[in-house]
């Protein structure tokens, strides 16, 4: 199995998780350890890769894409839909820089 993810630093205690779900995306996981969840149910060759630095490199150039684009994706979302995007992109980002977010591929066998 293989599987990518957006959750907390590993070693974050309560504030640190707390901050994590306001920053990261709605669906971040603040307090799952993914490696203990896999060899839990039964999986074992398990490797993570940090992909933290390439999640912020694509979220910055996500941004700007978007502030690029902000009149055509305007007329296509809306006004409120793509000032929403913007607000969570710059969340995610912070995140990311205050070293709260974490992207990483978990690679697992049976």
């Amino acid at each position: 199995m293989a599987f990518l993810t957006i959750h907390t630093a590993d070693g974050a205690d309560t504030a640190d998780r707390r901050a994590a779900r306001y920053y990261g995306p709605r669906m971040v996981n603040a307090s799952s350890d993914y490696q203990s969840l896999l060899a839990r149910s039964g999986f074992h060759d398990i490797r993570a890769y940090d992909l933290t630095t390439e999640f912020l490199r694509i979220s910055l150039a996500w941004e700007r894409a978007r502030e690029r684009h902000a009149d055509a994706l305007i007329a296509a979302l809306g006004e409120a839909r793509v000032r929403e995007m913007r607000s969570d992109s710059r969340l995610n980002i912070e995140g990311i820089r205050r070293g709260l977010l974490r992207r990483s591929l978990f690679v697992a066998t049976r």
